[in-house]
């Protein structure tokens, strides 16, 4: 996982200490985060970078992502589930 200051330098942003926690909105497609990020950018949301696919997941920091993670799982109410078993094993 990258640190918050290279994240937030890859965004254009100045961050010299750690932020605390990750928040992250998961769409099930890429499309409903290109969805997502449009209602987020409507109701005043700060852009520091538009969708884009990235090689590595999560971050440390206070900034909002919409990410779309094809490895996870998502109930049809966008929470995260459990791994089944096959996928554990």
């Amino acid at each position: 996982m990258k640190d918050c200051v290279q994240y937030l330098r890859e965004c254009g942003i100045d961050c010299p200490i750690y932020c605390g926690f990750t928040l992250a909105i998961n769409g099930a497609t890429e499309e409903e985060v290109n969805e997502l990020f449009a209602m987020a950018e409507e109701a005043g949301g700060t852009v520091w970078q538009k969708p884009q696919w990235k090689d590595w997941g999560g971050m440390d920091g206070y900034p909002w992502e919409v990410a779309y993670a094809p490895f996870l799982r998502l109930a049809e109410d966008n929470r995260l589930l459990p791994k089944t078993k096959a996928e554990v094993q």
